[in-house]
């Protein structure tokens, strides 16, 4: 149980800053109650499932624009553990209306 904890808390402190700079979520623009409750749990399960590509994604952009690869491969294993998590809390909890924004609004499939 301790260690259940200290892993909650750890995670708490990893992803906060993710979160206070993160835009909004796009489905928190639906009107009605059933088209947020869908729409979140659109994007839970393509956060969940497609989460990992940004671990491939971040490191491509960066050699795209002549940057650190190694800035791109961390800031892809960031992402991914964000966009992993935060889709399986999405998905977990659809049917409350309450954001928890993703880095760069979850996964951007191009």
């Amino acid at each position: 149980m301790k260690k259940f904890f200290a892993m909650m808390v750890l995670a708490a402190l990893v992803l906060a800053p993710a979160v206070v700079f993160a835009e909004p979520s796009p489905w928190t623009t639906a009107s009605t109650y059933n088209e947020k409750s869908v729409g979140k749990f659109k994007f839970g399960f393509k956060n969940t499932f497609l989460g990992a590509v940004d671990l491939f994604q971040e490191p491509y952009a960066e050699i795209k624009n002549d940057g650190n690869v190694w800035a791109g491969i961390g800031k892809g294993l960031i992402d991914t553990v964000a966009n992993v998590s935060g889709g399986i809390v999405h998905l977990g909890t659809f049917f409350i209306p309450l954001d928890l924004p993703l880095p760069d609004g979850g996964v951007q499939i191009q």
